[in-house]
């Protein structure tokens, strides 16, 4: 009796421990189906909010610091996505929905992951200057894994981010630190676009499909470095889009970027770039290249770009173009030079043409260079073009090029039309002679009006050892001065080959004696806008032809249209001539001139390789002279035949003589001639040319892209080794009575009110070292 009721008792509890075990699995398989649906909504909800961003991690939290804090239990999800920290109460995911009792972070605002005893959680995010908290209390076996997916995230679109602005985490020591998975290796361009979309998310703008989509053709399958805004989609800003391309996120992205070594953009109404700028120049160290060409930049804006750059000492910038930007002033320049005295390293290259500055500011540019003169003796090409200097600033230039004489590096100097003749002196042609390494020499468009302005000009010509390219454009040089100063260049045994350029100035009479014997070192030279006779044409280009000249330009150089026998001289001298490469008969004259060479170049020059002969009238019989010359010519690379009034039988014609040249690899885009009379048979036509054309047409853009190309620096270039006198050598003063303004009557030395503006979102050098506090407890950190 008593056995048996003792088996039955075993029974019993053995029963009840299996329905007590099958509920236990019920419960937990109905949990586990809950979260599953739960997990699957958030992923909907996730994908109709922002498709970029993905699930990551989910776990159930209690919201709070404390139990005895919390009103009552608040059961919540804590949701990691690719781009986010959500907080989303549990019934919101239950009723489907209600963003209202959502709250959510970015990533990328999180400065701050707590763990402290008791599984308490804290996360702190700073955004616009204002810091939030987020408290809840987790089961410990679930926060090393949670700590792993944020850091796993938050590495994917924080590429390259150095560790100082990284997030900090603090961990207990009975709180596992998980190895993270392998590191995706992404492509640079990858890298750069994950950060993009983040940083979009986090700013509420929707990403560009267009530009990803640029950069990932352009710049993953080219492999080169250049971020040309000029070719994103949407960058226009004059033509109405639905999609317009916003800076913002694109600018804040490159400020760790590790992609992209130049950054440039011409001829666009966004000066709100440069600005932008400012805040990704005081983070980047991988940008060498700037070039911000007629933006529409004014001083406001280059202010916010040089305090960037003066808060960055290890930016890595060599070459700065911001010319063509009127709007910049004096008080841009004085920022600028400001920025230059900061600079740690090189700058090769300096354009700063056409940007709206007279005496004042170029004294303040010049005092900025001879406070870094490592910086200044390590430019490579200067271009104050443009800009308008006086008695005072002429003085100073004089002296910061004379100072660096044998030191300098200076290969290429533009100061075309800028008045730079007034104080011209003997320490100016001693400074231009010593610069031992001048290439190039701009001094176009300067009145040249005194002896002591032509002494300096043969005393450059006679004795500069490196010169190879001088223009003398339109600066009013007569027949005697021109003789002399040709006569100098041709004098200069240091001279290897020259290019010479004196268009524009009044030559009235050819006979000067132009050095083309064999032995010149003339080899290039440009006569064009110089009206002669034809009697005197003929001379020069009788001269010429016994040359070693290599390139020719005589364009508009008659008033009324030319005799055949120009025409017999042009064609006289191009078969004559083995050297000439190059040859511009632009304007004036005419069929019956250049139909004759044509046939001459096709049939009998075997060196030309480029050929310009615009605004001619040579209509569709000039086209059929064209089509001949490409059947037979072998040489010619580069053609030019725009606005001559060809129609669309002229063009097929020329695609006829294209159809068995092979050597022809560029052709002028006729724009011109499209204009005149365009048609879809026109277009369509073009479209064949184009195709059996290796390069292609040429447009206007790429000549800009020849004249100021460059080169990108790979690495960051060094400061020139300062000799003792320079370092010991004070700046530049002016007495009292020097320092005033002819214009204005202001001083001649801009001193502003107030320190320079810098942008919110810079922060200053002090509170870039701060270090938010930390809890006073013992911890580890993962690495």
């Amino acid at each position: 009796m008593n056995q048996s009721s003792s088996q039955n008792g075993n029974y019993n509890n053995i029963q009840q421990n299996g329905i007590e075990s099958h509920n236990a699995n019920n419960n937990n398989n109905n949990q586990q189906r809950k979260e599953g649906e739960d997990e699957e909504w958030i992923k909907e909800w996730l994908e109709k909010g922002y498709k970029e961003d993905k699930l990551m991690h989910l776990i159930e939290v209690e919201w709070g610091k404390e139990k005895k804090e919390r009103r009552k239990e608040e059961r919540k999800w804590l949701i990691v996505t690719k781009y986010r920290i959500i907080i989303m109460d549990a019934t919101s995911v239950k009723s489907k929905g209600s963003s209202k009792k959502v709250k959510e972070s970015h990533l990328l605002d999180m400065i701050l992951l707590d763990v402290y005893p008791g599984d308490q959680i804290e996360m702190l995010f700073r955004k616009d200057n204002k810091e939030i908290a987020y408290h809840f209390i987790a089961k410990h076996e679930q926060i090393p894994m949670l700590v792993k997916r944020i850091r796993q995230s938050y590495r994917q679109i924080a590429n390259n981010f150095p560790e100082s602005i990284r997030p900090k985490i603090n961990l207990p020591k009975n709180v596992d630190i998980l190895e993270l998975e392998p590191y995706t290796i992404l492509s640079p361009v990858e890298a750069y676009l994950d950060t993009y979309k983040a940083q979009c998310l986090a700013n509420n703008i929707q990403p560009s499909e267009l530009f990803c989509i640029y950069l990932e053709n352009s710049i993953s399958r080219t492999n080169h470095f250049d971020l040309l805004l000029n070719d994103c989609p949407g960058m226009d800003t004059e033509i109405a889009t639905e999609i317009p391309l916003d800076m913002l996120p694109i600018m804040i992205s490159l400020r760790h970027d590790r992609c992209f070594k130049s950054l440039m953009l011409k001829d666009a109404q966004r000066k709100e770039i440069m600005t932008l700028l400012g805040d990704t120049l005081y983070w980047n160290t991988c940008l060498t290249k700037l070039v911000l060409r007629n933006i529409n930049a004014d001083s406001a804006s280059v202010q916010s770009l040089c305090s960037g750059l003066e808060g960055n000492s290890f930016h890595c910038i060599a070459v700065l173009d911001l010319s063509d930007n009127p709007r910049i002033g004096n008080k841009g320049v004085f920022s600028l030079a400001s920025a230059l005295k900061s600079f740690n390293q090189g700058l090769s290259v300096l354009n700063l043409n056409n940007v709206g500055m007279n005496g004042r500011g170029i004294i303040d540019l010049l005092s900025g260079l001879e406070s870094n003169w490592g910086l200044s003796l390590s430019m490579e090409y200067l271009n104050l073009s443009n800009n308008r200097f006086d008695d005072p600033s002429s003085q100073m230039f004089e002296r910061w090029l004379f100072l660096m004489n044998l030191n300098s590096s200076m290969k290429r100097l533009l100061l075309s039309n800028c008045m730079l003749t007034i104080g011209l002196n003997l320490e100016t042609q001693e400074a231009l002679k010593m610069l031992p390494h001048l290439e190039e020499l701009d001094l176009s468009r300067n009145k040249f009006e005194t002896t002591s302005d032509i002494e300096l000009l043969r005393s450059i010509a006679m004795d500069a050892p490196s010169l190879k390219l001088l223009n003398l454009d339109y600066c009013e040089l007569g027949n005697d001065w021109m003789t002399l100063v040709l006569n100098s260049l041709a004098g200069n045994s240091k001279q290897n080959r020259l290019n010479v350029s004196i268009a524009g100035n009044p030559i009235e009479d050819v006979s000067f004696a132009l050095p083309f014997d064999a032995k010149s070192h003339i080899e290039s030279v440009n006569l064009s806008n110089i009206h002669f006779k034809e009697s005197q044409f003929i001379n020069l280009v009788q001269f010429a032809t016994k040359s070693r000249l290599t390139s020719l330009s005589l364009d508009f150089v008659f008033i009324k249209p030319p005799s055949d026998l120009v025409s017999s001289v042009l064609s006289s001298f191009v078969s004559n001539n083995k050297f000439l490469k190059s040859l511009s008969l632009c304007g004036g004259y005419g069929r019956p001139v250049i139909v004759p060479l044509l046939q001459k170049i096709g049939e009998e020059n075997h060196s030309l390789t480029s050929l310009k002969i615009t605004q001619n009238r040579l209509g569709d019989v000039g086209a059929q002279a064209i089509s001949r010359c490409l059947q037979y010519n072998c040489s010619l690379h580069y053609l030019n035949c725009d606005d001559n009034q060809i129609t669309y039988i002229g063009w097929q014609a020329i695609e006829s003589g294209l159809k068995t040249n092979t050597v022809l690899n560029q052709l002028e885009y006729p724009s011109k001639d499209l204009e005149n009379k365009p048609s879809h048979k026109l277009l369509q036509l073009m479209m064949g040319i184009n195709s059996r054309i290796s390069k292609g047409f040429a447009f206007p853009a790429d000549h800009w892209n020849e004249e100021y190309n460059f080169p990108t620096p790979m690495q960051v270039r060094p400061q020139s080794p300062v000799p003792k006198y320079l370092a010991d050598t004070p700046r530049s003063t002016f007495s009292p009575e020097d320092r005033s303004d002819r214009s204005s009557g202001g001083p001649l030395f801009f001193m502003p009110k107030s320190p320079l503006p810098i942008l919110e979102t810079i922060p200053s050098p002090a509170q870039r070292s701060q270090k938010p506090p930390r809890p006073p407890r013992v911890i580890h950190s993962p690495p």
